[in-house]
């Protein structure tokens, strides 16, 4: 028995401009019909083995990773970000200055097309630039100055 919601947990990892990405890929692949089964033919003909080989290689190779029926993940990525875009703009919710709620997605669009992961950009900074100190991840990624207007 499924619950009458989902919860998309991950999203409070990221800096001001991340955070309504979940949420607004989740609502364009599960508020839309169209939308939801074009994800679904995506991933339905994978194998138990083919997931549990996906699952125990993103960590290592992110974007990279090898799937089933396409070339990397990055490619899935893709495909199911245009899926939502496609979807939030017939659900066509606008914000005051017209745009509809697929603006949230550009976030993700940019990770998918650059190829690397916030994780691998930011082990990259840890380990080369920032002499493996987190410190300039607070000045860096707005978390300072996110949380200090929220606090005052």
């Amino acid at each position: 028995l499924l619950p009458h919601f989902l919860e998309a947990r991950g999203a409070d990892a990221g800096n001001s401009a991340t955070l309504p990405a979940l949420p607004a890929r989740w609502k364009g692949l599960l508020y839309d019909d169209r939308a939801r089964d074009e994800a679904w033919e995506r991933v339905a003909t994978w194998t138990p083995e083919e997931r549990a080989a996906v699952h125990a290689q993103v960590p290592r190779l992110g974007l990279r990773t090898p799937i089933p029926g396409q070339r990397t993940l990055r490619d899935l990525a893709m495909a199911i970000l245009e899926t939502a875009r496609a979807s939030l703009h017939r659900q066509a919710v606008r914000n005051a200055d017209g745009c509809d709620e697929s603006i949230y997605l550009q976030p993700l669009f940019r990770v998918a097309e650059r190829g690397v992961t916030p994780a691998e950009r930011l082990l990259r900074a840890y380990r080369t630039r920032w002499g493996q100190s987190v410190n300039p991840l607070f000045r860096e990624e707005e978390f300072e100055s996110f949380y200090a207007r929220c606090l005052k």
